[in-house]
């Protein structure tokens, strides 16, 4: 089962307004190269961010920040625990509206998914020993 990243609006808003002041002083000077430039890296910006998502398979988590590429696994059975979070940590995750995932060795993974409480149920299913601490 495939999960789309939430999207934050202030994030999108940020992204743009940092944007807007270079592409302005480039229309204005018409300086057709740089234009392209910037509009090619707000492009990319904005499939990084719509383009992050999360699929279930099996018993695995794939990870993934660009669409139609496969990314990382996580073993869903080696799970511990899901908390809320808000954390500023760079993540796979386009929104603050968090959740972090302890496999209880190394780093936990914290991503957003749009879908919260379904993806929540379809862990729980794959793995009925999950904490979750809501």
């Amino acid at each position: 089962m495939k999960f789309r990243s939430r999207v934050s609006v202030l994030l999108v808003a940020f992204i743009l307004l940092a944007l807007a002041f270079p592409v302005y002083l480039s229309i204005r000077e018409f300086h057709i190269t740089r234009i392209l430039i910037l509009l090619g890296v707000f492009g990319f910006i904005l499939l990084s961010l719509f383009g992050i998502h999360y699929t279930l398979e099996e018993n695995l988590l794939y990870v993934s920040t660009l669409p139609f590429i496969k990314g990382k696994p996580y073993d869903l059975t080696k799970l511990e625990s899901i908390t809320p979070t808000r954390t500023l940590l760079s993540s796979p995750a386009a929104s603050l509206n968090r959740i972090k995932l302890d496999f209880g060795v190394g780093m936990p993974l914290v991503i957003s998914p749009a879908a919260q409480d379904l993806f929540i149920e379809e862990i729980l299913r794959i793995n009925p020993k999950v904490k979750v601490n809501f």
